[in-house]
């Protein structure tokens, strides 16, 4: 850095007019981003538009940027994409990027897989992690012309290694949700990888991974301690689940109290999943005294954030009146958001209230509807139910 502030001393001296330039037009680029990071489109336009005409690198970009998504000026696709090449012919990574993408799509230019390969290249070879991702992307592409999946998990690795988030998250969903045995294969090595190197969110994933027995032999103890690495760097999902394991016994001794202590903290950052089993602790009275009104305040709690196991758990103690005065009306409202949720134990439920009438108007046709949605996921009472009802239906 010394050597760099000498350089660029030496290069003002004797043509301070020039530096002085320099500097202002960089106070400006400054003034135009902050404005746009504000939310004051019309400011940050008019300075970087500016910018952009005296040919500023990343003005062209962000401006471009601007013009592409009509932020501060109307939409105008073909000048973003002329801004975005003399920005790309100038060396700025971002406006290589950007114009890579209007390349890929067709937005504003003709689509051209081949130029936007070139500019994602040479944006990469600058180390710009997002052409890498985005490299990576379209070599993993099913329908693309340039499919290379070694090729395009090699790039999404060196992204990922890089910090990349979207990379990151692609290697998880290859895994997750891919069909490709070479592509989950190495996206699960990377994952080993990064969790072993205590990245928090992969220690989560595969923590998943072993506790469902996911592509893997199922192994909960180590799912457990995956968790519970990830949780201990807070991570609000891998404490809700430590909670989980401990409340239950599944890979590790059942502790009522650790496990109370886990979801509070994820609990405290609004995860629903713990606010809904501490409301089950309270509830059922497991470590700690039967409180129903607190049990209640903690489904409420992750009800109102639409998480169908506390709508649905909720709804159950307004139709036993457990801790609130007996409305049926809110238990059929609560039971029927979570039901088309596609939670069972409200389907049901729901169906039982249509049933019978309670709530709602007693309707066999829609008793028989949502009690079949509960059957259809595994529900061997609603299937008793079914056959029950089908003679009567008809």
């Amino acid at each position: 850095m010394q050597r760099l502030a000498l350089r660029l001393a030496a290069l003002c001296i004797g043509v301070a007019l020039h530096c002085a330039a320099v500097r202002a037009d960089l106070g400006s680029l400054g003034e135009g981003i902050a404005a746009y990071e504000a939310g004051d489109y019309a400011r940050a336009f008019a300075i970087l538009d500016d910018l952009a005409f005296d040919g500023n690198p990343v003005a062209l970009a962000r401006a471009g940027r601007m013009y592409e998504l009509g932020q501060g000026t109307p939409r105008d696709l073909e000048q973003a994409a002329r801004y975005y090449e003399e920005g790309a012919v100038r060396g700025n990574a971002e406006a290589r990027l950007n114009l890579a993408q209007l390349y890929l799509s067709g937005t504003g230019v003709p689509r051209n897989e081949q130029k936007a390969l070139q500019l994602l290249r040479e944006a990469a070879e600058e180390g710009d992690t997002d052409a890498i991702y985005e490299m990576a992307v379209l070599f993993l592409d099913e329908n693309g012309a340039t499919r290379d999946t070694q090729r395009g998990m090699s790039l999404l690795e060196l992204a990922a290694d890089a910090g990349n988030v979207a990379a990151r998250e692609r290697m998880a969903q290859i895994y997750f949700d891919g069909d490709d045995p070479v592509a989950r294969a190495r996206a699960l090595a990377w994952l080993e990888k990064a969790a072993a190197k205590g990245d928090a969110n992969a220690q989560a994933q595969l923590g998943y991974i072993y506790a469902t027995g996911n592509g893997v032999t199922r192994d909960p103890s180590r799912a457990h301690t995956l968790y519970m690495q990830a949780a201990r760097q807070g991570h609000t999902d891998a404490q809700a689940m430590v909670g989980f394991q401990l409340q239950t016994g599944i890979g590790t001794t059942r502790d009522y109290a650790e496990a109370r202590r886990w979801y509070e903290m994820a609990a405290a950052r609004d995860q629903p999943m713990a606010q809904t089993n501490l409301g089950v602790m309270y509830e059922k009275g497991q470590g700690v005294e039967r409180d129903a009104e607190r049990a209640r305040e903690w489904y409420r709690k992750a009800a109102q954030r639409g998480y169908p196991p506390a709508q649905a758990n909720l709804g159950y103690l307004y139709e036993e009146g457990i801790g609130v005065e007996r409305d049926l009306g809110e238990a059929f409202d609560l039971y029927r958001q979570a039901a088309e949720m596609g939670n069972v134990y409200a389907q049901r439920n729901l169906a039982r209230l249509y049933r019978y009438g309670l709530g709602v108007g007693q309707s066999l046709e829609e008793a028989l509807r949502w009690y079949r949605r509960a059957a259809e996921h595994g529900d061997s009472a609603s299937r008793q139910a079914v056959r029950a009802l089908e003679p009567l239906a008809n």
